[in-house]
């Protein structure tokens, strides 16, 4: 049976459909390994920087609020002493119980003033450890959103400059489903025509009697696409990729904490 390419415009039918994983095309002479290696080196760097100066400045809080519960607690103990000689010296010199009296209610409310003073010390060190955490929680948002702008900027630039570049990742989608006896490759109409002239090289792919369908579908975005097959349906767009992207830069930043 002889493979066939149909340009007619048709509405596709509505189908569970999966991604596939980020794959590299061309990006003006620099391959998308390249791209993305050099990307998340930039987003470690950039996240290591900010952890450092995080960590510094929390050590240095931590530190603050350790000296002042160490503070808290010398007090504890010269007061403690200051106490014992006063008791000596009051046990000696007090007769009457009424001043007794008067002694123990002071000294417990001390002591219970110096223990306020010491909770308060524990909770400056819990209450940094827990701004240390936000200030990193908002950082890495920050990051991720200048990376994923950097990278839709420059691939958006790359297939402005070579449109052909978008070929790469409808050859690797096409690979997933070699498998299957009928193929369906439905394409945005911005792209059509340029996947349309490259048909010999999909054809290529597969064995003589495998046929593959080639539609245009204006329902899709520009370098949007989806393959169908008896078994389901593949997202082979460029925004699915850039997805992709974003999990391998989140787990880069997740994995530097």
């Amino acid at each position: 049976m002889s493979r066939i390419i149909k340009a007619d415009f048709v509405q596709s039918p509505s189908l569970h459909a999966k991604s596939i994983p980020f794959q590299p095309f061309s990006i003006a002479g620099t391959d998308v390994h390249e791209f993305e290696h050099q990307t998340l080196n930039q987003t470690q760097e950039e996240s290591s920087r900010i952890l450092a100066e995080a960590n510094m400045q929390a050590l240095s809080a931590i530190d603050e609020a350790e000296a002042k519960a160490a503070q808290v607690f010398k007090q504890i103990d010269n007061e403690k002493l200051k106490w014992e000689n006063e008791r000596v010296n009051l046990q000696r010199e007090a007769y009457e119980k009424a001043f007794a009296q008067g002694y123990e209610e002071g000294r417990e409310k001390g002591f219970a003033e110096l223990h306020h003073s010491v909770e308060e010390a524990r909770n400056i060190v819990s209450s940094t450890k827990e701004a240390l955490q936000e200030h990193l929680d908002r950082n890495e948002k920050v990051i991720l959103q200048l990376a994923m702008a950097s990278a839709e900027k420059i691939m958006g630039q790359a297939l402005k400059e070579d449109p052909s570049s978008y070929l790469s990742i409808v050859k690797k989608g096409l690979k997933e489903v070699r498998e299957m006896k009928e193929i369906k490759l439905f394409i945005a109409v911005e792209q059509f025509a340029l996947i349309n002239e490259k048909r010999s090289e999909l054809f290529g792919l597969f064995p003589p009697e495998i046929q593959l369908y080639l539609y245009p579908e204006e329902e899709l975005e520009p370098y949007q696409g989806f393959i169908e097959t008896k078994n389901g349906r593949i997202d082979i767009s460029l925004d699915t990729q850039l997805d992709e992207m974003k999990q391998k830069l989140k787990a880069v930043l997740e994995s530097s904490r």
